[in-house]
Formats: structure tokens, C-alpha cells, sequence
């Protein structure tokens, strides 16, 4: 992301984050103290609080993210999962470790919830949905997908070592373009059974 002192307040942060995941009051004193930087250089030329931190990684991670999503366009691209697996996969994969922190973390309970925001406005003006299959409306299904696709991301990328992204992207595209009915085995399974 950066360089120098900044990047040690993020690295300070990122630690604190992790190692206190139910915390969603990090101090600036705790931050300066475990980055080794005075509070008031931490102010004048970094961030003026955790605030900012937190919508600097935002920015960092999906800034390169929504601009690779403008390339979309339905015309090439007759797939939007193949689009996102190809395209966006990669760039989640290099910001994971931050990624990580966000979804695992209690720094930022809001992160979800942005995203969901962010990537259904873009996909209610580009992805048209199919409503021949089910009588809901587009907004509806279309908020559906931007869920389903969040929730995979968030499992995928919150492994201890997630899949890169080349080996993700088959396993992806396999389970949005299955029916979910499929994942549930008619084979009777004892779970409750005692040795």
C-alpha cells in the first residue's frame, strides 16, 4: 500500500486489529504506542483518527477494484461471474491479508454493508437480470447475487490460506452456476450417532 511511517501505522493497526478482533474502539494512544510513533506525528501527517485509517484502506483496496469494474461492459463480456473471477478475483487476492482483517475483525462493522452499497448500484447499471425465471423484482434479484457473491468472497478470503485465485475462480464459477439444491446430498447422513 505505502511506505515509511505510514505503512507502520497500518502494520500497527492491521496487529491490533488481529490480535484484539472483538475490539472496535482502538485508541490512537494504543496505535501510536505499538506503531513507534508519536500520537501527535500520527495527526499531523498521517490520519486524524482510526477513521481515517479505516476509509484509507477502503480506498486502497477498492479503488483499483471499482475501476477495474468499469472495463465491464455486457457486450464482451456475456458473463459477469467469469468478469469478476477474471478480473477482480486477482486484486482481492493481493489485498487479502487487509481484506481479512475487515470481514474478521470488529475495527470496521460496517465493511459488509459498504460493499453491498457500492457493488449493487453497479451491478442494478450493468447486469440485467433474468426475470422470466422467478416473478421478483430486478433490484431484488439482482441484491441477491451481490449478497451470494460477497458471501463467497468473504469465505474464500478469510482462509487461513486462501486458494489463489486461478484454482478459486473454477471452484467459483462452479458454485454460481449451480443450483443450490445440488450441494445437499440425498444420502442420509447420522450426524448424532455415538460410538
Amino acid at each position: 500500500m505505502v511506505k515509511g511511517n505510514q505503512q507502520k501505522i497500518l502494520d500497527a493497526f492491521y496487529d491490533l486489529a488481529m490480535q484484539n478482533p472483538n475490539e472496535a474502539n482502538l485508541s490512537m494512544s494504543d496505535l501510536a504506542k505499538k506503531a513507534g510513533i508519536s500520537r501527535q506525528a500520527i495527526y499531523k501527517h498521517h490520519f486524524h483518527n482510526i477513521d481515517d485509517i479505516i476509509a484509507f484502506i477502503h480506498d486502497s483496496i477498492n479503488k483499483p477494484v471499482y475501476e477495474t469494474f468499469l472495463e465491464y461492459s455486457t457486450l464482451t463480456n456475456k458473463d459477469p461471474f467469469l468478469f469478476i473471477a477474471d478480473k477482480i478475483f486477482p486484486i482481492l487476492y493481493e489485498n487479502r491479508k487487509w481484506l481479512k482483517m475487515l470481514y474478521s475483525s470488529s475495527m470496521d462493522p460496517h465493511w459488509t454493508n459498504y460493499l453491498k452499497k457500492i457493488y449493487t448500484k453497479w451491478a442494478l447499471e450493468n447486469i440485467k437480470p433474468n426475470q422470466s425465471l422467478i416473478d421478483l423484482p430486478g433490484n431484488f434479484i439482482i441484491s441477491l447475487l451481490v449478497h451470494y457473491v460477497i458471501a463467497n468472497i468473504e469465505v474464500w478470503i478469510t482462509q487461513e490460506n486462501p486458494l489463489p485465485p486461478q484454482i478459486f475462480k473454477e471452484k467459483f464459477l462452479t458454485l454460481v452456476h449451480t443450483s443450490i439444491d445440488q450441494y445437499i446430498s440425498s444420502e442420509k447422513t447420522d450426524y448424532h450417532k455415538r460410538d
